[in-house]
């Protein structure tokens, strides 16, 4: 029986699921270039990371340019200034765990290559 068919990432059976790839604007070339993850923990009104959208925005243009596919990840973050004396507070370092699987949820899930 033909692979294309019988493995589990298959290109026939993932058609469905590139269906939603294929909403997003891309093209029969793009499923040829690697995915490439951008972690973001991102909030828009925090000073240490509020331009971590723009910057975002710069890094995917650049991988797009270098022939890859960016995957934006974006995360929740929590700003130890905010919290700093605060209830709070409890949840700032705790966040860095979250952070990370969110990144990692994002990175796995969607089976990105770097």
């Amino acid at each position: 029986q033909d692979r294309a068919f019988t493995e589990p990432n298959s290109y026939v059976k993932m058609t469905a699921s590139r269906s939603n790839y294929r909403a997003a604007g891309w093209q029969d070339a793009d499923f040829l270039k690697p995915i490439v993850t951008l972690g973001l923990p991102y909030s828009n009104n925090m000073p240490c990371n509020h331009h971590f959208d723009r910057l975002g925005r710069v890094l995917a243009d650049a991988l797009t340019g270098a022939g890859a596919m960016p995957h934006t990840a974006y995360a929740p973050v929590i700003s130890d200034g905010i919290t700093q004396g605060a209830d709070a507070m409890c949840y700032s370092l705790p966040s860095r765990d979250a952070i990370a699987d969110c990144i990692e949820l994002m990175h796995t899930g969607y089976a990105c290559d770097a």
